[in-house]
């Protein structure tokens, strides 16, 4: 992981704007193979969201060939739960999207990490911080995508 430090919100949007733009233009995507994009919900990307408007505006950045998903599109589970093995699982076969059978196969991962003799009222589902979830998760998600024959990369699971 890199830590990237701006002096303010304004520079730290034009920085994550320019990163974004620059991977798509990279991929120099096509109607076969799309760039995929986690948009981030909530107030806090706005500013990145208006730099890319604005590039986009002047010519720099194309999303014709951009498909995006919410990042808070999930199960009506716990974001903090679900992103890391959901995002994890599709990224990882290079999957073209996130249907709903992945994010069910997601659901039922972090369900089976709680045994019969542990569940109760107060413990449905393991804590945030369980190590376990995003492995466990990301896996029955890459499953679900080359069952699906979503994955352009299956089989693969380095991360």
């Amino acid at each position: 992981m890199r830590l990237i430090i701006e002096p303010d919100y304004e520079n730290v949007s034009k920085w994550a704007a320019k990163y974004v733009a620059k991977r798509i233009n990279e991929a120099n995507p096509t109607p076969e193979k799309p760039f995929k994009l986690g948009c981030p919900t909530g107030s806090s990307p706005l500013g990145m969201y208006r730099e890319l408007i604005a590039m986009n505006k002047a010519g720099e950045v194309s999303f014709q060939n951009v498909i995006t998903f919410n990042m808070d599109e999930y199960c009506n589970l716990p974001e903090e739960h679900v992103f890391p093995g959901l995002f994890k699982g599709a990224l990882m076969v290079r999957s073209t999207k996130i249907v709903e059978d992945m994010k069910v196969a997601a659901a039922r991962a972090l369900a089976s990490l709680v045994h019969d003799r542990e569940l109760n009222e107060k413990f449905i589902i393991p804590e945030v911080f369980d190590k376990r979830c995003a492995k466990v998760i990301s896996e029955e998600v890459a499953t679900v995508a080359e069952y699906l024959e979503l994955a352009q990369a299956p089989g693969n699971r380095e991360w």
